[in-house]
């Protein structure tokens, strides 16, 4: 028998008792509560570019993406953008990672590195605006019921685009609402969940990724699209890198993403001497310690009676990934439960959500099908949300159903079985996960 559970459990009264604890646990993860407030204070701070007179904000850039990370995560929930045809704004809180093949392998792009870069300190040139299109094709499901699918291609303008792009994700920067719950799912969880090679037949291999930072690294990723982050640290330390061009312990290099071919970027002025972190370790731990102190997201339609939608969610086999509650283990060694309906793991979702090339075709890059499963916590809030759902890591879908139609791989059985469910059915399940 499983040690822990895989999906709903309890009635409403037990798992309002559950709720309640993980609220609780997540916020007594802040150690204290000035580290907080500093931390906070950090995460909106604006950074300007060196040499300045504020030594202690400065070595933005030379390229960058934005200059906070509030820019992006305004009060730690997610990008609010209205993605619609046309110039995306410079900090849009949409990246374009990038990359080409080496031997096989992924590798950055020897013209811009691993991502675009829209923003520059003054005396360079940003590496190209972002500009939006939409392919779309309509999916009839066994109702009759048309649904229009959109997805978004980008393009780098405003420059000679590079053509040997094999490999083009956008990436809308999530809320961060919860993160210091996930961060505490043990290992064990995450090891007994994983099914790489599918041994229990169900059509679900969930994989962790390990190794990120070396072999002394055995923690698996849990944060980030593609659930290469093992840790708010090294999120924290990679947004640094990649949107703000500022370094840190874990991500030293003082010119951010430039690439090897970008010789001006990598000689303008810094914000540290070389061998020097821009952003200190312990500027890092604040950071993590006010995003660990960020409340669980709250479901928008918690009192409605969804059970019926919530059974229909585990008998299609959403389920299987969107795992309800995951345990977390505090610092005194208890556990805790909460229920984000993820398993945090990698799994391969088809060519529909893969990522692709420069010709628009499905990328061959090993891990181009691959997405961590999103946590759906907060999802009725996103789906009704001012600026548009913006569902998928590309916003591409502007509805809870457009989301489940997109699904494939390892979810395509459980996307087909949504498309044959009732108009009723398909209510009341849409409803369920308006409520959370």
């Amino acid at each position: 028998m499983s040690r822990w559970p895989r999906g709903l459990a309890g009635p409403a009264a037990a798992l309002a008792v559950v709720l309640g604890a993980a609220q609780a646990a997540a916020d007594s993860l802040a150690r204290d509560s000035m580290d907080v407030v500093l931390g906070k204070a950090l995460f909106e701070r604006l950074w300007v570019s060196a040499p300045s007179s504020t030594k202690a904000a400065d070595g933005l850039g030379p390229l960058f993406n934005a200059r906070a990370c509030s820019s992006c995560h305004q009060g730690g929930g997610r990008a609010t953008l209205a993605l619609e045809e046309g110039d995306l704004p410079p900090s849009a809180g949409l990246t374009l990672r990038v990359g080409t093949t080496a031997e096989g392998r992924l590798a950055p792009h020897p013209e811009l590195g691993l991502q675009v870069q829209t923003m520059a300190v003054a005396g360079l040139r940003p590496e190209g605006e972002l500009h939006v299109t939409f392919v779309t094709h309509g999916e009839r499901l066994t109702d009759g019921t048309e649904v229009e699918l959109r997805r978004p291609r980008i393009r780098i303008t405003g420059q000679d685009a590079p053509r040997d792009l094999a490999w083009i994700s956008p990436r809308l920067a999530p809320s961060l609402h919860g993160s210091g719950l996930l961060e505490r799912v043990p290992l064990s969880r995450l090891a007994e969940l994983a099914d790489p090679d599918d041994l229990d037949g169900d059509g679900i291999s969930g994989a962790m990724i390990v190794g990120q930072y070396g072999e002394q690294d055995i923690e698996p990723g849990r944060f980030g699209w593609k659930g290469d982050e093992p840790d708010l640290t090294r999120q924290i330390s990679a947004a640094f890198h990649f949107d703000l061009g500022l370094s840190t312990p874990v991500r030293p290099e003082l010119w951010g993403d430039c690439a090897e071919a970008q010789a001006a970027c990598r000689e303008a002025p810094q914000g540290a001497a070389a061998g020097e972190a821009e952003i200190d370790g312990n500027l890092v731990a604040l950071i993590a310690t006010y995003l660990r102190a960020l409340p669980v997201p709250a479901g928008s339609r918690g009192g409605a009676d969804v059970s019926a939608g919530a059974a229909l969610f585990g008998a299609i086999g959403c389920g299987n990934c969107h795992i309800a509650q995951q345990p977390a283990e505090l610092a005194s060694g208890e556990i805790t439960w909460f229920r984000p309906y993820s398993d945090l793991l990698v799994h391969d979702m088809g060519d529909g959500l893969a990522d692709r090339a420069a010709d628009d075709s499905v990328s061959t890059v090993p891990g181009a099908r691959d997405w961590r499963t999103a946590p759906l916590w907060g999802l009725g809030a996103r789906a009704v949300a001012e600026e548009g759902a913006n569902l998928l890591h590309d916003g591409r879908a502007r509805s809870i159903l457009e989301a489940i139609l997109w699904h494939g791989g390892e979810a395509e059985p459980a996307k087909q079985r949504a498309g044959e469910l009732s108009a009723a059915d398909r209510a009341a399940l849409i409803a369920f996960l308006e409520s959370l």
